[in-house]
């Protein structure tokens, strides 16, 4: 029986919540009989508009799986508070779960009350996988562990003291971090695990680590964790390396960099105790100002950008858009011709944030968050006012984020910058590179390719199945609700796609207007940043027209499945609210809609980036964001629950966009995510691929066909010797030529080609 007690608890409520969409995924889709499988798959049913469960079926059903009939009562009503129960039409009295309406009527969509519906033969499947919540994060030094857990934290224990054998407290610093940081949480047992044979491994030339798990699993904090001690490591036993962590995309360096400056920070305020220097980081890309005046790219500069106005002498500028855990937002504040970083509300400074590629120049970072490709170009350049190719003698440590993104001729280079990286590093027989992702195929052999080094597997859930044979069971579980919805050739997937903008930017709109206790968030997935801006025109025209004018109807009569999918009137749940609202649409459009969906890709400027990031993870707007691959990596969007990917991409990037959705509680752990075709050639091998739903399973299948690196190519190798080239040249002062002045003359360009040759002569194997 499941306890009243449990009612507080979100993950109760997430249950629940799975139980009755798994019920209407039987209800509304018609499953083929087969052998049982992992997941369910089927076409959505024609009648299936019409079809939901009365709150005394719903009742019933959660009694039969253990709920007690008041219990049931309450995580109904909940539900429907919430949003997440809706009325299948405004006079039924029949429910269902608002990821499976949605699902429905977006197999339905169209445009005219009596026209076709775009899609054709709507297939959807059904997976469901245990995920580590809160609940099970309760593993943290020096605390009460249950029973069961008792193992892995004396685990943890012991290599954490063995790690840090022979340095100055620093066992006992890092155990005492590690209270402060987790505060009333901690590691789930799958962490601890990683992060104990990440310390118990000693750090080798021959050796590299790669961890899989799934979205929203925890692999962020066990690199994290792992690379702080490394950096305390050193510090504690009076030496100096430095660990970078490398991320593919803007909008993910700078999530993770806000969840690492708030470890940093902990962290400080104890080495301070012990009288140990601060940890510094660094945040190095294109967009880190070079200093306070530069005409270009000096904080000054970019303020004038932003805001149109020349800057006074002393401002503040938000820095880069991080917030901390608890939602403080960091800003870089210019005094006496100086920049510092520090918190907006109470003024604190942070001196540990090296926040300009001038003072990064003369005060290196212990840690650093880059992209692979101003590694490279730092690694190649002696300017003594930026990273330079000395402060990577000095790396110890490259974490790589979301590794797979790093295939065929990029991966390649990414191996050489590594081995040139180890090559010139002085820590080279404890140089240590560790990968991460989750949706690589066959991974030890695609980390072996980028690493050029044996790589040990650290795999969610191979670890999942052993710690459920120790009766270790992870109490969170993530449903993901994939949907094909292969367009009629008739019909064009942009006008689809901005109609579904226009429905999913309503239902968020008439849920805050209901003061609901959830404001659904939606991501549309374009490719091509010209299709996203003739989507977003569309968009803004079907608004202008007054969408959805036509779709607030409830008839008398009784209604067809027709009427039942192009109506959105269910969602109103005041009838004065639905009347107004038609009566309004009547003479004038909604506007408010207007500023729920925003763009998002490369050319935009960063404030306006900064902004739709911090829309999307926090309450405010935008609901719905048309995004190239921007979005498609690892941030956290607690509200974000609805998918759409325009086109059939490889199933990695479907995955990890589709894994934008569903991570949080707020979201009930509960993703829908439609692959909608284009109609092009190449889509039918995809939409006929008798494994289709095996590829897109959100868990990584073994026997997978690897991902290419091509290592074999010769203009590779012939790049490598170029860059170590290079990176002497620089390590001796001679020009590169990386920065600064530009090769501008024949002879300018002869003499750097002859000096170029002579250290490549010099250089060893």
């Amino acid at each position: 029986m499941v306890s009243l007690v449990k009612l507080a608890d979100k993950n109760a409520l997430v249950e629940c919540y799975h139980i009755l969409i798994k019920y209407d995924f039987k209800k509304l889709v018609d499953i083929p009989p087969g052998p049982k499988q992992e997941y369910t798959t089927g076409v959505v049913k024609p009648e299936s508009p019409l079809i939901g469960s009365t709150k005394e079926e719903l009742t019933r059903l959660l009694i039969d799986k253990g709920f007690s009939k008041d219990l049931a009562n309450k995580c109904i009503q909940n539900l429907e508070n919430k949003g997440f129960l809706v009325r299948v039409h405004v006079k039924g009295n029949e429910y269902r779960t608002l990821h499976m309406d949605v699902a429905v009527r977006s197999a339905f969509l169209r445009t005219s009350p009596d026209g076709h519906p775009y899609i054709v033969s709507p297939r959807l499947a059904l997976y469901e996988f245990p995920i580590p919540s809160t609940k099970d994060r309760i593993i943290k030094p020096n605390c009460y562990c249950p029973p069961h857990l008792i193992g892995i934290l004396k685990g943890l224990h012991k290599a954490i003291n063995h790690f840090f054998e022979g340095t100055n407290n620093g066992a006992d610093i890092y155990l005492e971090f590690l209270q402060k940081h987790f505060n009333n949480g901690g590691l789930d047992a799958f962490q601890a695990i990683a992060l104990t044979e990440l310390l118990l491994k000693k750090p080798s030339y021959e050796w590299a680590t790669i961890i899989t798990a799934p979205t929203g699993s925890g692999k962020t904090e066990i690199f994290l964790l792992y690379a702080l001690a490394r950096i305390l490591k050193a510090k504690t036993s009076g030496q100096y390396e430095n660990a970078i962590l490398v991320y593919p995309r803007k909008a993910l360096a700078i999530d993770q960099a806000g969840r690492a400056i708030s470890m940093v920070y902990t962290l400080n305020k104890i080495l301070k105790e012990y009288g140990l220097e601060a940890i510094t980081i660094g945040i190095r890309d294109g967009e880190t100002p070079k200093n306070v005046t530069d005409k270009r790219s000096g904080l000054r500069a970019l303020y004038q950008k932003a805001t149109g106005e020349r800057p006074p002498e002393e401002f503040s500028f938000p820095f880069r858009g991080i917030e901390l855990g608890n939602k403080e937002k960091l800003v870089y504040r210019v005094k006496g011709g100086k920049v510092l970083v520090g918190t907006e509300g109470n003024n604190e400074v942070f001196d540990f944030i090296i926040p300009t590629r001038e003072e990064m120049g003369h005060r290196n970072p212990d840690l650093l968050i880059t992209n692979m490709w101003t590694l490279e170009r730092r690694i190649l350049d002696n300017n003594k006012n930026d990273i330079n190719a000395k402060y990577f003698t000095k790396t110890g440590l490259v974490i790589i984020d979301e590794t797979h993104e790093y295939t065929g001729l990029s991966g390649a280079l990414v191996s050489i910058l590594l081995r040139t990286m180890r090559k010139i590093s002085e820590n080279r027989d404890n140089f240590e590179v560790i990968m991460s992702s989750a949706t690589v195929p066959n991974p030890k052999d695609f980390g072996e390719k980028i690493s050029e080094r044996h790589p040990e597997h650290i795999d969610f859930t191979e670890y999942r199945k052993k710690l459920e044979e120790k009766g270790i069971f992870f109490s969170g579980r993530r449903l993901v609700i994939m949907g094909v919805y292969d367009i009629m050739p008739k019909y064009s997937w942009s006008t689809y796609a901005q109609l579904w903008a226009v429905y999913m930017a309503f239902i968020n709109y008439v849920y805050e207007i209901q003061k609901k206790e959830y404001h659904p968030k939606s991501l549309i997935f374009i490719e091509n940043i010209s299709e996203i801006r003739s989507a977003m025109a569309g968009f803004r025209e079907n608004i202008s027209l007054r969408e959805p004018k036509d779709r607030l109807y409830d008839t008398n009569k009784a209604m067809t499945p027709k009427d039942a999918a192009y109506s959105y009137a269910n969602y109103v749940q005041n009838p004065r609210l639905l009347l107004g609202l038609r009566n309004r649409l009547q003479n004038k459009p909604i506007e408010d809609l207007l500023d729920r969906v925003s763009e998002m890709h490369s050319e935009l400027d960063a404030r306006t980036r900064e902004k739709v990031i911090k829309g999307l993870k926090s309450g405010s707007r935008p609901a719905v964001a048309f995004t190239t691959s921007s979005l498609e990596l690892g941030v956290d969007y607690s509200s974000v629950s609805f998918i759409l990917n325009a086109g059939i991409d490889s199933p990695i990037s479907l995955r990890q966009r589709i894994g934008r959705g569903g991570r949080s509680e707020e979201s009930m752990r509960t993703v829908l995510g439609i692959i909608l075709t284009k109609k092009i050639p190449t889509e039918s091998f995809f939409l006929h691929d008798p494994m289709l739903w095996e590829k897109l399973n959100p868990i990584q299948q073994p026997g997978e066909k690897g991902l290419i690196v091509s290592k074999n190519n010769p203009q590779v190798e012939e790049r490598y010797w170029m860059t170590r080239g290079v990176v002497a040249m620089a390590l001796h002062n001679k020009p590169t030529h990386s920065s600064g002045s530009p090769i501008q003359r024949n002879e300018e360009l002869v003499s750097f080609l002859r000096d170029l040759s002579d250290y490549i002569r010099g250089l060893e194997e």
